[in-house]
């Protein structure tokens, strides 16, 4: 069994969100993302 994180999901998924973004978006795509950096190591 292959177990990934939903962070990791999530994380993958910041370059689709920011594809037509502004860089000021970034820090609000980031953060509706929810994304948890420890989550996402394993």
């Amino acid at each position: 069994m292959k177990f990934r994180a939903p962070s990791f999901v999530a994380l993958e998924a910041t370059a689709t969100c920011m594809s037509n973004a502004l860089v000021a978006d970034m820090i609000a795509v980031l953060g509706s993302l929810d994304t948890v950096m420890g989550d996402c190591d394993r």
